[in-house]
């Protein structure tokens, strides 16, 4: 993934937003075909782009590139039939937006024993959920949002689980551990409002 960072970083709901992606034809097709389906969606007072936007940069700021990663974002919010999908995007970018967008599906595949190539690919299931789950507690505490920063608190242990021993992206675990079990409230998190 072909990632720049601009010079002056534009703030957006309180998230710095300091990079331009240009991706390959498959992601830009990906964005455009999720932009047409998500026209005044929100993700509760935030625009549904923004939104998927935040846990693009969320993946920047740990150092993920994976091209497959950031189109899965985008297709796992298109409306079109699961076939076409596989048409347009490939089996593996499908496979990740399906995982990524049913976390039943995650559960059951942190717990499998399959191969290398599957296990690699729960890898990248977990990635998203994890860039996801920290864009979501970002929007929380940087809107002072109380009731969704203790929803994200109260799940966290269910959440946890599917990290299973797993040791990739412990930077990402350590962070929503610092927010979600040590602080545990928003105001822990701050000294003032």
């Amino acid at each position: 993934m072909n990632v720049t960072f601009k010079k002056t970083c534009q703030i957006r709901n309180n998230m710095v937003k300091s990079s331009i992606i240009k991706g390959s034809p498959t992601y830009k097709r990906a964005k455009f075909m999720c932009m047409l389906n998500i026209k005044g969606r929100q993700y509760f007072n935030l625009p549904f782009r923004q939104h998927i936007e935040d846990i693009e940069q969320t993946l920047i700021d740990y150092d993920i590139k994976d091209e497959d990663i950031f189109s899965s974002v985008w297709v796992a919010n298109t409306n079109i039939p699961f076939n076409r999908r596989i048409e347009i995007f490939g089996r593996d970018i499908v496979r990740l937006s399906y995982g990524f967008s049913r976390t039943n599906v995650i559960y059951n595949t942190v717990k499998s024993k399959g191969d290398d190539n599957f296990k690699k690919k729960s890898s990248k299931i977990l990635t998203l959920h994890l860039a996801q789950r920290i864009a979501n507690v970002n929007f929380a505490i940087n809107n002072y949002d109380h009731k969704v920063f203790d929803m994200y608190v109260q799940s966290y242990p269910d959440f946890k689980k599917m990290k299973n021993g797993c040791k990739e992206h412990e930077k990402m675990w350590k962070y929503l551990d610092l927010c979600l079990e040590e602080a545990g409230s928003i105001n822990n998190l701050f000294f003032y409002h």
